[in-house]
């Protein structure tokens, strides 16, 4: 489990890009996942590669997590660097404030009815998924798109 323990502490393999993923996928990035609109423009990459019939991407966003799991997580396993400001570079806070596709350098105040329609959908999607049927048992095994596990070496 990566989530409680620094990668470097719990894989000798700190290349995600050379592990399983890769092996299915037709083109594999590596990049900061702390720079949303890296993010945003990789993504919108890859699904449109995808689109195209050009295969899967694997993208390995390297970011950070910067609160505990939990209220009750004392994060003891940050370095006293860290607690003190010496952490990475935190995504832009003020980038919801900004009209999609602003760019960084935008200081155009986004609509306040954007985080309404947002939370419109996101209400919608969650009453479709509740009042959906339940699926089959043997559905689990659709759209699997990954291959056989292969040990990293």
């Amino acid at each position: 489990m990566r989530w409680g323990t620094s990668l470097s502490r719990s894989s000798a393999v700190r290349d995600l890009t050379c592990g399983g993923g890769p092996r299915t996928a037709s083109r594999v990035s590596s990049i900061n996942g702390n720079d949303l609109e890296l993010m945003a423009r990789t993504t919108r990459e890859a699904a449109n590669r995808a689109r195209a019939g050009e295969g899967p991407t694997f993208i390995e966003a390297q970011t950070y997590r910067f609160k505990g799991h939990s209220i009750s997580d004392p994060a003891k396993y940050r370095l006293k660097d860290e607690l003190r400001g010496g952490s990475p570079e935190r995504p832009d806070p003020h980038l919801r404030e900004r009209p999609p596709g602003a760019g960084a350098g935008s200081t155009t105040p986004r609509s306040n009815g954007s985080a309404t329609r947002v939370k419109r959908e996101v209400d919608e999607s969650i009453e479709f998924a509740e009042q959906s049927p339940e699926p089959p048992l043997e559905a689990v095994y659709e759209d699997v798109k990954c291959g056989a596990l292969h040990p990293q070496e």
